[in-house]
């Protein structure tokens, strides 16, 4: 789960979901870029962060606006509102600007993890409306149904460590530096 967006009932709330799901993902790319490239790495993580505080003040904003039209009263919106307004604008647009204009990270993979959860709920919403997606009403099994019992998560997570070692297994054929070849000389 995000720690900026907590839910009482996570299950149901698309965004929680979408944010814990592209935080996975985000991880998993950039533990897959981090032996060639750390810039990379770092960027997909500094987009993803950026556009989880983005989610957390949206999602703070929504509420008090949502919650000052619902009462009526026709006062105008708490000052709580312009001052997380003001807060969004310079951490998240300015911390993006600072980290472009800076050039501290890669533009691409700065792009790619600032899109990531955007592209995360995109796709939920196509699996919801295909009807893939899993309902959030429906009841789920409390373990895994199958008849292998929970093998199936050291399974993945097995999986995922022999996806991690691919990046290093693709340089144990490259020939050694020159400096390499120098010293033994």
């Amino acid at each position: 789960m995000s720690p900026l967006l907590r839910d009482v009932n996570a299950a149901t709330n698309p965004l929680v979901r979408a944010l814990r799901m592209s935080w996975l993902s985000a991880i998993a790319l950039a533990g897959l870029l981090l032996p060639r490239s750390s810039g990379a790495a770092f960027a997909i993580l500094a987009g993803q962060s950026l556009m989880a505080i983005n989610f957390f003040f949206l999602d703070k904003l929504v509420k008090l606006f949502t919650h000052t039209l619902a009462k009526g009263s026709g006062k105008p919106l708490p000052g709580r509102f312009l001052a997380y307004g003001a807060i969004k604008v310079l951490v998240v647009y300015g911390g993006a600007f600072a980290l472009i204009r800076t050039g501290a990270v890669p533009f691409l993979p700065l792009v790619g993890g600032l899109s990531l959860p955007l592209a995360v709920l995109f796709l939920q919403s196509i699996m919801r409306a295909a009807g893939y997606a899993a309902s959030p009403f429906a009841r789920r099994a409390t373990s895994t149904a199958a008849t292998s019992g929970n093998a199936a998560k050291p399974a993945a997570f097995l999986l995922v460590l022999a996806l991690l070692a691919i990046p290093s297994l693709g340089h144990a054929g490259d020939p050694p530096p020159a400096s390499a070849h120098r010293e033994a000389a």
